[in-house]
């Protein structure tokens, strides 16, 4: 894959209306998801309206899609490596219906949808809103037969792996595309092939091998400890426990102690953002550790003296007198200390990249 995405924007708003179903199919059909046929909802021809953002990294694409009536299906076929999965999450609209194996699943809500070698159709006669990821067949480690048994409907809730993780991950990318292309690289598309792998192998009951789900396992570790630091039993078991996995299993994915490093690492740097904001300046020291999750100040102050080399009470006097009512976002890291470590948070307080 390479090192960055590549961005794409479709709006049609210059074309004339009559000729706009078919501009908009044309282009879908060359750079989204060619094996989809679609038609439209006859009556909606002559006020048709769509938009896109398609987002490129290797050979993984985001689609975030707009469009009027249309009528969508795509045909069963025997998996092969140039066939794409499609990890779909449609969104309510009045009168759309999914069909699916014969059987017809409205869309009341939203509706998130696995798409391989098995067929369906969509008909959404009021318009369609959906965000989808499509990765290739042959970069995902499963049979054809798990393929089939993850792709023969809507998923359906409670599929913990989807509903915590992947179900949200999606969801959270729907209007952000084009700020997702700002900053993607490499990355973002491996991680989303590890997601609908894991997402396979869970709806057949099990679990894909650690060199797969690593990405995805260690997007979701860092996520959570990132919510729950605050949280004074937060350790590795309690990931685990979070992710649905053995601790063996997170720590094969992680690697040694890197869960606890993690949460350990996580807790530091939070602190050293709240010691530079000037709203937790009044803050006993021993308050900024609770906040992190350390129930012990002095333990608190020996990690952060490990860590950064000087103290918490130092860096926070540093800071005040340099800039006594500069906010802490304005901070520059030499500001702040000499060490690069110190650096590297004050950089991430100010929302830039380490």
């Amino acid at each position: 894959m390479g090192d960055a995405g590549y961005y794409r924007r479709f709006d049609a708003p210059d074309i004339a209306p009559r000729e706009r179903f078919e501009y908009w199919r044309t282009w879908y059909g060359e750079t989204v998801d060619g094996p989809v046929r679609l038609d439209p909802v006859p009556s909606s021809l002559p006020g048709f309206t769509s938009s896109a953002q398609v987002l490129t990294v290797g050979d993984v694409t985001i689609v975030d899609l707009h469009c009027g009536p249309v009528l969508g299906s795509w045909r069963g076929r025997a998996a092969d490596p140039t066939d794409a999965l499609r990890l779909a999450m449609i969104y309510a609209a009045p009168g759309a219906v999914i069909r699916w194996g014969g059987l017809d699943s409205p869309v009341r809500g939203r509706r998130a949808l696995l798409a391989g070698g098995t067929p369906g159709q969509w008909r959404a006669p009021s318009g369609l809103r959906a965000i989808q990821v499509c990765v290739p067949r042959a970069t995902v480690p499963a049979t054809d037969a798990m393929l089939h048994r993850a792709t023969s409907g809507p998923l359906q809730p409670g599929v913990a792996v989807f509903d915590t993780l992947i179900g949200p991950a999606l969801a959270g990318m729907a209007g952000r595309v084009e700020d997702l292309s700002r900053t993607a690289t490499a990355d973002l598309g491996t991680l989303w092939v590890s997601m609908i792998t894991m997402l396979v192998h869970a709806l057949n009951d099990g679990e894909p091998g650690d060199l797969e789900a690593a990405p995805a396992r260690m997007h979701a570790a860092r996520h959570f400890i990132a919510a729950h630091l605050d949280d004074p039993d937060l350790s590795p078991d309690v990931v685990a426990a979070a992710l649905h996995v053995s601790r063996r299993t997170l720590y094969n994915v992680v690697g040694g102690d890197g869960v606890a490093h993690e949460i350990r690492s996580q807790r530091l740097e939070r602190a050293l953002r709240l010691l530079l904001d000037p709203c937790h300046r009044h803050r006993a020291i021993s308050e900024i550790a609770a906040m992190v999750g350390l129930r012990s100040g002095a333990q608190f102050c020996r990690q952060f003296r490990a860590e950064y080399g000087r103290t918490a009470s130092n860096v926070r006097a540093s800071a005040t007198r340099r800039n006594p009512t500069l906010p802490a976002t304005h901070q520059s890291p030499l500001d702040v200390g000499h060490g690069s470590r110190i650096s590297c948070c004050a950089r991430s307080a100010r929302g830039g990249s380490p």
